[in-house]
């Protein structure tokens, strides 16, 4: 074994910079870092090929003098911390003394500073980690470092730099994230000497947010705040139909840091859940503020992560604060706007006396005909749609307020035609066209008068989609996403009270597992009777279902209590079964709900419909898929090309 030898310095410095410095944007977050913390205003970033020849940060922050420009380049020199209590309450992006002369080691850096009172400014220049000059120099207030050459002395680690297109996009998103977590702060971008972005300093958070994200997500974007005394929350969110496939849209600041946390995301998943298709992420820029020492952000190479000293705190508000921002805005948007009531002799007595809230529930969570009448009613004459001619807008929008484009939504008057008003099918005189349902003129009349809905169903297409009319456009609505929906929120009303219908079965189906999903559900068979499926260990590996809900009591209940497990062990074997419950419920909802290319006769689509209204969360299924879709007057104009 060869003779143990301390490492020249050079040496340390160039492992030192493999750590810190990956690729040109990592050098460029460390610098801008720096200027940051010299409490800067403005921020103008100079790159040449993607930061192969140049990485330039020129800011007006506090500056240097002499002395300081000189000691910055050493390793292990700063300002931000000075003692071991400092080093656990930072306040600062930078603290550690490492960015500069690791940087400084693997490029040509020329440091060019001046403090507002001194008459003059320092530059310095440094090569391959040796400082070569020292002069001084007229320069304004503030601080100017030039990298150029990245790596020159590294070829192996020159040789892993991809392609500029690809160099410089990482430096865009680098710098698209800085500027969303300061947005105080005025940033420019250039690139082979032409401006990509300039970021004026912004009053409010979302005007930066939506200036990044882009004009596309901003009117999508719900602005939410929650100050507790131990953190502060803010940030925006943007509406499920604009998630990813990817974490590029998450924006997450500790304190100013941009950070990957895997606890604040799970918070946030957490706050979205039930509302994004698996595999799918929000796009949101979330601020948390926690006192400094109840943060360690000493815990990563490249501070990309943290750890709460309360994490479970800071995931709970998170978490809900989340949720109820999104809850707020989740209704439905087809309600017409209050209506005057008409006064007559039948229903003078209403206007003296308010109606009882218990007439109106019962009106409105009357249970469907339809679930048991499908099968007896006869098929509708199918809806003429014409096969479309032109290019639909491929996501129609959904208006974000009742306000917003009613110029634009508002009916205009024109010209009646053949094609305005089309006469509905005329059924075939053999077939008894049921009448559309009508309730009892008490509790019509008992109905709350805000928020009315003139939602009709007007027919099915393709057996799985229900077509409605109301004065917002032409809704359409997923028959399985939405019934779906109405049983899951149905199944845990029920399990809250109690109150789910079982039924024995006549035959107990028998059914096995793997050892691992044997002991999931050996330690949950307790919690999942109050879903109202009763299984016990039959032998071994195999267990035996004796009752199940009476909703799917004609359903394969041994693939159902499988599938739960894999649901259960998804969520974490580890975890409580409560953790998973939700998934258990929404595999009970999706067996019992009915199925597309199911014919549904007039009344149970408006049963169907009437149901899902009164839903806490009407406008996605629980796998987070949407259950209607909107075309507004003004999409329909749009895609005729008449605007």
């Amino acid at each position: 074994m060869a003779p143990v030898r301390i490492l020249p310095e050079i040496l340390t410095n160039k492992i030192a910079a493999g750590e810190v410095v990956e690729r040109p944007s990592s050098v460029l977050k460390e610098l801008v870092e720096n200027s940051l913390d010299a409490k800067s205003t403005r921020i103008v970033v100079e790159v040449k090929k993607g930061g192969r020849s140049l990485i330039q940060v020129a800011d007006n922050g506090e500056g240097m003098d002499k002395d300081d420009a000189l000691l910055c380049l050493e390793r292990y020199a700063t300002s931000k911390i000075y003692t071991d209590d400092d080093l656990f309450s930072i306040s600062t992006l930078g603290f550690r003394g490492e960015a500069l002369p690791s940087i400084g080691s693997v490029s040509r850096l020329t440091l060019i500073t001046r403090k507002k009172d001194n008459p003059a400014g320092t530059k310095v220049v440094m090569q391959g980690g040796k400082i070569v000059n020292v002069s001084e120099v007229g320069a304004p207030p503030g601080t100017m470092i030039s990298v150029a050459d990245l790596f020159y002395n590294v070829p192996a680690r020159r040789k892993f730099l991809k392609t500029v297109a690809t160099e410089m996009g990482h430096i865009a998103d680098t710098m698209s994230a800085m500027a969303l977590g300061w947005p105080e702060t005025a940033f420019e971008l250039i690139h082979n000497d032409r401006k990509l972005f300039s970021w004026p300093a912004a009053q409010d958070p979302q005007d930066r947010i939506a200036d990044v994200l882009g004009k596309d997500v901003a009117p999508g974007l719900i602005r939410f705040s929650q100050k507790e005394p131990e953190v502060s929350i803010e940030g925006c969110l943007a509406m499920p139909e604009f998630s990813r496939t990817t974490k590029r849209g998450l924006y997450i600041f500790v304190n100013g840091r941009l950070v990957t946390d895997k606890l604040v995301t799970h918070a946030l998943m957490e706050g979205y859940k039930g509302r994004l298709m698996k595999g799918k992420y929000p796009v949101a820029v979330v601020f948390l503020r926690v006192p400094p020492d109840q943060v360690d952000v000493n815990v990563h190479p490249a501070k990309a992560e943290v750890r709460f000293v309360n994490g479970a705190m800071v995931h709970q508000a998170l978490s809900s604060t989340v949720k109820e921002s999104l809850d707020a805005l989740d209704q439905t948007p087809w309600k017409s706007a209050p209506k005057p009531p008409v006064r007559t002799e039948a229903n003078e007595d209403l206007f003296r006396q308010p109606p009882s809230q218990e007439s109106f529930s019962s009106f409105v969570k009357e249970e469907p005909s339809w679930i048991k009448a499908a099968a007896a009613t006869p098929p509708q004459a199918p809806m003429y749609r014409p096969e479309p001619r032109f290019d639909a807008p491929r996501e129609p929008r959904r208006p974000s307020s009742p306000s917003s484009h009613s110029a634009a939504l508002s009916p205009q008057p024109r010209e009646d035609s053949a094609f305005s008003r089309p006469e509905p099918p005329v059924p075939d005189p053999g077939t008894a066209r049921p009448e559309p349902y009508k309730a009892p003129q008490s509790q019509a009349a008992a109905a709350p008068e805000d928020g009315v809905s003139d939602l009709k169903a007007l027919g099915q297409f393709a057996n799985a989609y229900v077509i409605c009319r109301s004065s917002k456009g032409l809704l359409i609505v997923d028959q399985h996403a939405a019934h779906e929906r109405i049983l899951f929120e149905q199944f845990k009303k029920h399990m809250e009270v109690g109150g789910i219908e079982i039924q024995n079965l006549l035959i107990p189906e028998t059914f096995e597992l793997s050892h691992i999903e044997a002991e999931i559900l050996e330690r949950i068979l307790p919690d999942l009777q109050k879903t109202g499926i009763d299984v016990d260990r039959f032998s071994g590996r195999t267990f035996v279902v004796k009752a199940a809900p009476a909703m799917l009591a004609n359903s394969d209940i041994g693939k159902i209590v499988k599938e739960m497990v894999e649901k259960v062990a998804e969520a974490g074997g580890n975890a409580h079964f409560f953790d998973a419950l939700d998934e258990c419920l929404i595999v009970m909802a999706c067996h019992g709900s009915v199925r597309a290319h199911q014919s549904l006769s007039i009344q149970e689509m408006d049963a169907l419909l009437k149901q899902l209204e009164a839903c806490e969360h009407p406008s996605q299924c629980p796998h987070g898929r949407p259950t209607w879709l909107l075309w507004t007057e003004y999409d329909l104009e749009r895609a005729f090309k008449r605007k």
